[in-house]
């Protein structure tokens, strides 16, 4: 039998796809997991340091573009947009998201900020990042558990101080 097939989507350098490629991974998901965004780039130095701080490493596939896996008619068994509704255009990443999508009930949104909205003093943008990478990990392990995608041992992170 084939596994399953998760993609984590966002919108800009690929952050949020891979904290949550990293917390699915973690929780013991047994699916094939792979993240996008539309404009990849440069991941944004907090978001890799908060994975470090749970000993975690990022994810070594590549963040792809949303447009090359369009392109080479890739399908998922299930997509999770990652953006925070209101301040990006979530609704056309829902939209290109639903062409990936083998089911369209499997069509999943998380409201999280980009890590790329970073302000303020390196300890405040820790901090800011740290509250993203949280959230991206509980929204996660409850998408997988509402699923039955997890084995999930190790669904509770580590406390960071």
């Amino acid at each position: 039998m084939l596994r399953k097939s998760l993609l984590f989507l966002c919108a800009y350098q690929g952050g949020r796809s891979m904290v949550a490629h990293a917390c699915a991974e973690r929780a013991g998901a047994d699916l094939t997991i792979r993240g996008a965004c539309f404009e990849p780039g440069a991941v944004n130095p907090y978001a890799i340091e908060v994975l470090h701080e749970w000993g975690l490493a990022p994810p070594s596939s590549p963040i792809e573009s949303l447009f090359e896996l369009i392109g080479r008619n890739e399908r998922f068994d299930m997509v999770v947009v990652l953006c925070e509704e209101g301040r990006e255009f979530c609704e056309l990443i829902r939209r290109h998201a639903g062409l990936i999508c083998r089911n369209p009930d499997s069509l999943q949104t998380l409201s999280v900020p980009a890590f790329g909205t970073l302000e303020g003093s390196p300890e405040s943008q820790r901090a800011d990042a740290r509250r993203i990478r949280d959230q991206i990990n509980e929204g996660v392990i409850a998408l997988l558990q509402r699923h039955s995608f997890d084995r999930a041992k190790r669904a509770v992170a580590p406390t960071t101080t």
